[in-house]
């Protein structure tokens, strides 16, 4: 979900000079290889592909590059070459498969050497000779031949369609007139497309279809699977650090709906028993939101879930699929679902995910849910970076980073003056979990794990406010948070409040409320500052489950929606 318009380079330069791109790389090539193999005892390739296209021995980059059959792979990027750009590419695309790559001096990077950890789209080829040579690389950043558009109140789609050579794929938030489009000829490039958009009268704004998800980084990947133990589940010093037991003297979240928008949720797993309500698979397209393998997202939502499980013990969860397996989405099927959670009569919306990139579309969703008086809790990301993260940097969103047990901020967490409101426990958290092995427990890390925090201790508070505003909420938490600038001198002012869920619920518990902490202003909404439907906002949903859930499907008239989501 980053700002960065689609390459217009062709592709004609990467035939160039191959004979002297293999005199001058061979060498170095060799040793890097061999050198790969011996620190590496396992390389998996491609799944399905024959044993024989593994990096096995010297070989000779041929004359005939790209002229076989070229393939293109999305992963998640583990290994580049210690210098330049030359050499071993390894690219993670499943919970056990790795493809091994070569690149040389005609090796095309669109938008610059991406960094290790990052979600990456490669194009490649085989040589004849055992070997994969690395063709072109580029951040994964938003869907291919996709654009979102807000069109002007009573143009119709096709119209802009048309005008374009676009096909209209289906409308999102039909109130607001924002419509996804697929580019007709794949030989056009896809920033001459929106430019033009943006400059007809007849379109609000365009934007590409931006791509995001669980947010990368150190803690991708659980650390440790602990089986059908229970045990570090229920009793973990994450509970007695945000102060849960004060909390659950007063309430339990009883009534109190929160969607969990993630990779899906073990609908089997024992500990949701009695606890889950009827959702939706955004991805595949159907009402049941499984937490499926074997990506390495897998688990994801599931762990997520069972941490505000814990901490709401009476509330109920509304499992929304809108990652894939590796933990990737997209803007548009993100904000059809955050829209699709509200109309559902979600109290608080988790987003356990998120990326760099100010989509319209999803500011557009987010401020929809805001004013209807929806809690949204969003992660702040685990690049260990004070760039903002969007969803969690909206004004009104409640953004959040990781601590560890000691209070002080984790590693890999991001960290902000201007869009961080709260902390909370993201290290060697211990939830729910469905992987290899079946449905557990499990420790992960990250942001993703505070949000969940969060999120349930938004729902213990919801009951005891008087009036739940977005407003109301932030406030509560802020005024009643632990200050971490003294352990976290380095960081002061960045990392919001301690949540400290017991003296925030005593405190609307209690007839004597503290009064709020003057000097401390957490980012509350801005409607003027985002694009925002000129009607008037119908009445806010009841939080009464639904008993037969709303198909996401004829969206404003149009056809059934198949959401863009690309299956890794």
């Amino acid at each position: 979900m980053k700002f960065h318009q689609a390459d217009q380079q062709g592709h004609s330069g990467l035939k160039r000079n191959r004979a002297l791109a293999g005199a001058l790389v061979l060498p170095p090539l060799l040793l890097l290889v061999a050198l790969f193999l011996l620190l590496h005892t396992q390389i998996p390739i491609h799944a399905g592909q024959a044993a024989s296209h593994r990096l096995t021995g010297a070989y000779a980059l041929s004359d005939d590059r790209g002229e076989g059959d070229k393939e293109e792979i999305e992963g998640l990027l583990t290994a580049a070459p210690p210098s330049g750009t030359v050499g071993v590419w390894v690219i993670q695309t499943d919970y056990q498969v790795t493809h091994t790559l070569m690149s040389d001096l005609d090796t095309r990077f669109d938008k610059g050497v991406p960094l290790v950890g990052s979600w990456v789209e490669a194009e490649y080829a085989a040589q004849g000779d055992g070997v994969w040579l690395l063709l072109r690389l580029r951040p994964d950043e938003y869907e291919d031949g996709e654009v979102v558009a807000r069109l002007a109140s009573g143009v119709l789609p096709n119209t802009i369609a048309d005008r374009y050579q676009l096909i209209t794929q289906q409308a999102l938030l039909s109130s607001a007139d924002i419509y996804r489009f697929l580019m007709a000829d794949d030989d056009e490039e896809i920033d001459t497309v929106i430019a033009a958009l943006q400059q007809d009268p007849d379109v609000v704004w365009a934007e590409l279809n931006y791509v995001g998800g669980a947010p990368v980084g150190n803690p991708y990947k659980i650390w440790h699977w602990g089986g059908a133990d229970d045990t570090g589940y229920i009793n973990q010093a994450a509970i007695e650090q945000i102060n849960l037991a004060a909390a659950l003297t007063h309430t339990s979240g009883a009534g109190v709906q929160v969607a969990i928008l993630d990779t899906g949720v073990d609908l089997d797993h024992p500990a949701f028993a009695g606890r889950l309500l009827a959702g939706w698979d955004m991805v595949a397209d159907d009402p049941l939101p499984q937490d499926e393998g074997s990506g390495l997202g897998w688990g994801h939502g599931t762990h997520v879930a069972g941490i505000i499980a814990r901490v709401a013990p009476e509330s109920k969860l509304i499992p929304l699929r809108v990652l894939d397996a590796n933990g990737l989405g997209n803007t548009f099927t993100l904000a059809y679902a955050i829209e699709w959670a509200t109309e559902q009569g979600a109290d608080v919306i988790n987003l356990s995910l998120g990326a760099e990139a100010d989509s319209q579309v999803l500011r557009t969703a987010v401020q929809y849910a805001l004013d209807r008086g929806v809690t949204i809790v969003a992660a702040g990301g685990n690049r260990g970076t004070n760039q903002r993260q969007f969803p969690a940097a909206y004004p009104g969103v409640i953004g959040v980073t990781a601590v560890d047990e000691a209070n002080r901020k984790a590693d890999f967490a991001n960290y902000g003056a201007a869009w961080v409101d709260l902390a909370a426990p993201g290290v060697g958290i211990t939830s729910t979990f469905v992987g290899p092995d079946g449905s557990g427990y499990a420790s992960w890390s990250g942001t993703s794990m505070a949000t969940a925090f969060v999120s349930g201790a938004a729902a213990l508070a919801r009951p005891l406010l008087s009036a739940p505003s977005v407003t109301a909420t932030q406030q509560l938490f802020w005024s009643h948070g632990v200050d971490l600038d003294a352990l976290n001198p380095h960081y002061a002012g960045q990392l919001g409040r301690m949540l400290d869920a017991g003296a925030a619920v005593e405190s609307i518990a209690q007839p004597a409320t503290p009064t709020p902490d003057a000097t401390i202003t957490p980012h509350t909404p801005t409607p003027t500052a985002s694009p925002h439907p000129s009607h008037t906002p119908s009445p806010a949903p009841s939080p009464t489950p639904t008993a037969s859930p709303t198909t996401p499907g004829n969206a404003g008239g149009q056809s059934q929606l198949h959401l863009p989501v690309i299956l890794r």
